[in-house]
């Protein structure tokens, strides 16, 4: 997973991705996500019609924040798909709660 982590990182190259990764493992420390919820959370990527496939991403063309999936589905509350376009799509940290 490192490996494909890397690549995305290479292909997103800039201050964004060094921020995203230092705010990303400070959020790990906060966030306590089920294998479960992460699980399922995954599902929903996989499915979602921008999600790059050999690269585990968040990205088609300009589409998607560019994110690696398997690790930011750990630490973020929602989805890019879901933030930029409504409940309609992606996944949410509240689906299913209440």
């Amino acid at each position: 997973m490192y490996i494909e982590w890397i690549r995305v990182l290479r292909r997103e190259w800039g201050w964004k991705a060094l921020k995203g990764v230092f705010w990303g493992l400070l959020a790990l420390r906060r966030h306590k996500v089920s294998k479960r919820e992460w699980t399922r959370r995954m599902r929903v990527c996989y499915k979602c019609m921008i999600f790059d496939k050999k690269h585990k991403a968040c990205r088609l063309g300009t589409m998607g924040c560019g994110c690696y999936t398997p690790f930011s589905n750990l630490v973020k509350d929602e989805c890019w798909m879901r933030e930029k376009y409504g409940v309609a799509f992606g996944w949410s940290a509240k689906d299913g709660k209440g």
